[in-house]
């Protein structure tokens, strides 16, 4: 093997491994729970909950996600500190 391709080689690795930052990180795990949610909401999937209007669900869970969050912060922020 060519030594110039190797060193390339290993170059291209080094750049796809380095560390996601945090807020990168929440953005990708929001939006993989927040397109497939969308998607069911868009296109009038039936659930099988007839009790239940469905845009009320998720929008009760995430405003509960949301409260859990932000109670979380001002404990890890506040109440938490070492």
């Amino acid at each position: 093997m060519d030594p110039h391709t190797s060193v390339e080689i290993k170059e291209a690795v080094k750049k796809v491994q380095k560390p996601v930052c945090r807020v990168c990180r929440m953005i990708r795990i929001y939006l993989l729970f927040v397109v497939p949610i969308l998607v069911l909401l868009w296109s009038g999937i039936d659930v099988g909950l007839n009790d239940i209007d469905s845009q009320d669900l998720v929008v009760n869970i995430v405003l509960g996600v949301l409260a859990f969050q932000i109670i979380r912060r001002i404990y890890i922020d506040y109440f938490k500190r070492d």
